[in-house]
């Protein structure tokens, strides 16, 4: 099994290294002339989509590591109540993960950001007249480092050697489970 999740992390990392070369290559002009990219090209809808992909893979390495398996069909939607059901079994008295790029987020905050990643990665794989702009690949960026962060956050509090630097916050903080809504 720890195989798989070191497969899936290996994964999100390729997946978010990708998309930020497609980041440079849209928003980089000696970039793009150096590899003779017409600047017509824009990879700025990929870098959604791969910021996403590299979400849902972090996601199922944590998943996994807990014995939690989901598949096709429907495996983004599985895995994220999954992801849903696994942080809301820690209980309302979690704090705030603080992550390796010195960033607390709560599980509701992650959540919220994968499924906002999932509705973009949806739009620009399916509605090929959707544009992104660059602050919306920024921002898919940010959250995929955020979240990838968290995971290998919680993978490191479940026995792995991951994440040396991670810690929970303040346990004053808060219960972030109070009038949780999806």
């Amino acid at each position: 099994m720890e195989s798989h999740v070191q497969a899936y992390l290996s994964e999100a990392e390729s997946d978010l290294a990708l998309a930020k070369v497609s980041y440079v290559l849209s928003t980089d002009k000696g970039q793009r002339e150096s590899l003779s990219v017409p600047k017509e090209v824009n990879f700025l809808k990929k870098v959604s989509t791969l910021s996403y992909f590299a979400m849902f893979h972090a996601a199922k390495a944590l998943l996994i590591s807990n014995g939690i398996i989901t598949n096709f069909p429907n495996d983004h939607i599985k895995t994220y109540l999954a992801l849903k059901d696994y942080l809301h079994s820690k209980g309302p008295e979690t704090p705030p993960i603080r992550t390796n790029r010195n960033e607390a987020v709560t599980p509701k905050e992650l959540l919220k950001i994968f499924y906002r990643e999932k509705d973009k990665r949806v739009d620009s794989t399916y509605k090929v007249t959707v544009e992104a702009t660059q602050l919306e690949a920024e921002t898919s960026l940010s959250n995929a480092d955020t979240f990838i962060s968290a995971m290998k956050c919680l993978l490191g509090h479940n026995g792995s050697s991951l994440a040396e630097n991670c810690t929970f916050g303040d346990p004053e903080t808060e219960s972030f489970f109070l009038g949780f809504q999806d």
